[in-house]
């Protein structure tokens, strides 16, 4: 049976497609906490389809970036193949050997909640040159406000279909704390985080097209999947045609 880890290697096309980029200032905190140079080492864990990749890229950094998913690695090194300053890697970050290469700077975006803890801050660790910096960031949609009616909407066909729906609250500032303390745990030094907002209004047919890049739905009953999908359409079409999403985005920078 396909677990969720595994099922975002189904369909990189439509990953790539429907998931959000990361705002500007993500990358402008991460470069004036770095003391990054020409031929830096950069390592990204989980590149998916490099959503947050493009703006490392346009540096003249040599980056190393690997992914679990064989379908996303060859999707991802085919969408960069013109540059000549990144390698992809197809493999389990936490079981492979970087030999005795080290890096000046780590970043995991989104892909950091699917690795193994505490073992992970032990090899980012052992992986970073001195005062080397990790950088941890995610997007968080919230599409639950009580006051807005095409979040209502969906919201009544999640209960639909998911009884047992965990009520979804949105990402605060009291959140950021176990990231934070856990880098401060491990032995990381001068320990930074950031939290950012922004709201995207989708479409029907792209908040559909979004809600198929989620694990959950990913896996779920063909049947069902499609049923669902036919209520979700329908639903937001009778708010608009549009639904909007509240993003929060939080960012975590620290050294070794």
């Amino acid at each position: 049976m396909l677990t969720k880890k595994e099922s975002f290697d189904l369909n990189p096309a439509n990953y790539d497609k429907y998931r959000p980029n990361y705002p500007n200032i993500i990358y402008q905190e991460i470069k004036k906490y770095c003391n990054l140079q020409n031929g830096s080492k950069l390592l990204e864990i989980g590149i998916g389809t490099g959503q947050a990749t493009s703006l490392f890229l346009k540096e003249d950094y040599q980056i190393t970036a690997i992914e679990l998913g064989y379908n996303l690695s060859l999707f991802v090194s085919n969408k960069f193949s013109k540059y000549s300053n990144i390698k992809i890697i197809n493999d389990d970050f936490m079981t492979h050997n970087f030999l005795n290469e080290k890096f000046d700077l780590i970043y995991c975006a989104s892909a950091f909640w699917w690795l193994d803890k505490p073992l992970v801050y032990q090899k980012i660790y052992n992986l970073l040159n001195e005062n080397g910096v990790l950088a941890i960031f995610a997007n968080h949609p919230y599409p639950n406000k009580c006051k807005d009616k095409t979040n209502i909407a969906s919201k009544k066909i999640y209960h639909k279909y998911y009884q047992n729906n965990k009520k979804i609250k949105e990402f605060s500032k009291n959140d950021l704390k176990i990231i934070t303390n856990e880098l401060k745990e491990f032995g990381f030094k001068n320990v930074k985080s950031f939290l950012y907002k922004r709201i995207r209004k989708l479409s029907t047919s792209k908040y559909i097209g979004l809600i198929n890049t989620y694990s959950d739905h990913i896996i779920m009953d063909q049947s069902l999947k499609k049923k669902f999908d036919n209520d979700m359409k329908q639903a937001i079409n009778k708010v608009g045609g549009f639904i909007n999403i509240y993003d929060t985005i939080d960012l975590y920078l620290a050294k070794k």
